[in-house]
């Protein structure tokens, strides 16, 4: 029996397609997308974040209605991820805290290389959410924005690749997080290049990770403590036309 995993990319931009995702599908794991209404065209800026919520939410609370089992959040900022599990019984998981908690049982400490500086400030204060400060050894960019990792990934790796050495040495990172879900599909190139300097380090591709986190959840019949993630109490929300549950 599959499971199905919702994957919400909390942009309005058609940067992703559930084709892109089907590698990651399996036997175990059915994978379906949708991406918000609303909101920003990327996420490269806590206002940007800010932005997402709302369009995310909804998506969140349609995915539950539809029977899906888990769902992902397709972004490293965990845009709207406590306020969706207050919301909805599935499991609901973040790439960032997903990676960021992988990366701690791989080594002891983690890196990350990311987009634009802009996300920096963002990322920093996630770790200390998570409690991982003191395993968050550096951050690097490689200054694309989210709109252009596309247009030439062999470039993006390359860049990737010399951005992950210099935290590897300098940093003494014992993994690297790539900084955006929009690099998805970066990380073996990354981890190719990286063991053909002798340099053996986990690559961790945080939506990957998320869907598998997400998977291990579901079959093992676990979802998040509604004593951490109460309800919401009921009242009326002026200017969200959220679907009621």
């Amino acid at each position: 029996m599959s499971h199905h995993i919702r994957v919400i990319t909390p942009i309005v931009s058609d940067l992703f397609s559930e084709a892109q995702l089907q590698p990651y599908a399996s036997d175990r794991i059915r994978l379906s997308h949708t991406r918000i209404d609303t909101g920003p065209a990327s996420i490269e800026s806590t206002f940007d974040e800010a932005l997402a919520q709302p369009g995310t939410l909804v998506k969140v609370l349609e995915a539950e209605q539809e029977g899906c089992d888990a769902i992902v959040i397709n972004c490293l900022g965990d845009p709207a991820l406590n306020p969706a599990r207050e919301i909805v019984s599935i499991p609901v998981v973040g790439p960032c805290q997903a990676s960021m908690h992988l990366a701690n049982m791989l080594g002891d400490n983690f890196a990350i290389v990311s987009v634009l500086d802009n996300v920096r400030l963002l990322l920093e204060h996630l770790a200390a959410k998570y409690c991982l400060s003191e395993r968050y050894v550096g951050f690097d960019y490689v200054n694309i924005a989210v709109l252009d990792l596309e247009s030439d990934l062999d470039a993006l790796v390359k860049a990737m690749t010399e951005k992950s050495v210099s935290l590897i040495e300098t940093r003494h990172a014992n993994s690297i997080i790539l900084g955006c879900t929009g690099m998805l599909g970066c990380a073996q190139g990354i981890r190719t290049q990286l063991l053909e300097r002798g340099l053996d380090v986990p690559v961790i591709d945080p939506l990957v990770a998320a869907i598998q986190m997400a998977e291990a959840m579901v079959s093992s019949a676990l979802s998040h403590s509604r004593h951490a993630y109460q309800t919401p109490p009921a009242k009326d929300i002026v200017g969200y036309s959220f679907p009621a549950k």
